[in-house]
């Protein structure tokens, strides 16, 4: 029976591979309960060894059945300490692996892993952390790097309060990887083929944000600085959006409203010139956050001169004109 829906799972189409996810989840859920002991075994064992070929092969579309799999029967039991251990080894065939969709669902997966460990997920968050946080320090492969990027991202979402007690290390690591040449370079002036890599340590960093507070704040004196530079970065539209939702973030979690305009004057000026030169409605959103903030705190502390009244007009324009649009 569990070649039926291997079959599914190795199909080269997505739609097939998720029709078939969903299917095994019912299977596993409603008929899978009602066979015996020796069946129930039989059938999983099989489908596990099945994954695993799956996971360690070489073709793509089967590597996500396998993590799509994964993600099916977690859905539906849970997880013991055996399982999620035989399932985080079999994820690690693909974290990392050269195609970053199957990256992103891998992590996704691992998190999840978080959720359904139990009494085993502190010692299971434990290890990934200081497994991820190695890969960051002392890795020179940008693929080992990127995927631990991506499992912290989704261990703070799925496990903050785990996660929370690793604030101080992950900064540390995460700002070496930041001035690696290797994330940083190509430069402003030059394209860069692959943004995906300072695009996850920026989601990294967002979500890490809304699980610290104010404990972050000690950490965006080095922060802050990366995040103009990408601000202007013309080169990847990626980047601007992410570094963005990241100064949101920091804004509205950690109280730093002000401070951060006086300490680095460039940073109002890169704020307004994207607010009237950027195309993408999501990122004229995400800018309206901490521009508005710091523009309508100020008047309590900063004589309202001529410029800074028409600011404050512009952004009370540009967000009627966004609200109107939603309402």
């Amino acid at each position: 029976m569990s070649t039926d829906f291997v079959a599914g799972l190795k199909n080269r189409n997505d739609d097939v591979r998720e029709k078939t996810a969903h299917q095994l989840q019912q299977y596993v859920d409603i008929e899978l309960r009602e066979m015996n002991s020796d069946q129930y075994a039989g059938f999983t064992n099989d489908l596990n060894h099945q994954i695993f070929e799956m996971m360690s092969g070489s073709e793509v579309h089967e590597k996500k059945g396998g993590v799509m799999a994964i993600m099916s029967l977690l859905g539906v039991e849970g997880g013991s300490s055996s399982k999620v251990n035989r399932f985080a080894n079999y994820l690690r065939h693909v974290l990392p692996t050269g195609d970053t969709v199957t990256m992103e669902m891998a992590a996704k997966t691992v998190g999840r892993l978080a959720l359904s460990g139990g009494t085993f997920t502190a010692e299971f968050v434990e290890f990934e952390v200081k497994r991820s946080l190695e890969a960051l320090q002392g890795d020179r492969s940008e693929g080992r790097r990127h995927a631990a990027v991506l499992i912290l991202r989704e261990l703070a979402v799925n496990a903050p309060t785990l996660f929370y007690q690793k604030v101080q290390p992950f900064f540390d690591n995460i700002f070496t990887a930041i001035r690696d040449p290797k994330v940083l370079i190509p430069k402003l002036t030059e394209p860069d083929s692959n943004p995906s890599l300072m695009t996850s340590i920026l989601a990294a960093i967002g979500e890490l944000a809304g699980v610290s507070g104010r404990d972050m704040r000690p950490f965006t004196h080095e922060l802050f600085p990366v995040l103009i530079e990408l601000l202007q970065d013309l080169s990847s539209l990626q980047k601007r959006e992410h570094a963005l939702w990241v100064l949101g973030q920091v804004v509205e979690n950690t109280g730093y409203v002000i401070e951060p305009y006086s300490k680095y004057p460039s940073l109002l000026a890169v704020l307004l010139n994207l607010l009237k030169t950027e195309q993408q409605p999501t990122t004229r959103r995400e800018v309206w956050i901490p521009t508005i903030l710091y523009v309508f705190v100020s008047q309590f502390f900063l004589e309202m001169s001529t410029e800074r009244l028409t600011i404050c007009c512009y952004c009370y324009c540009s967000v009627s004109k966004g609200f109107s649009k939603l309402t």
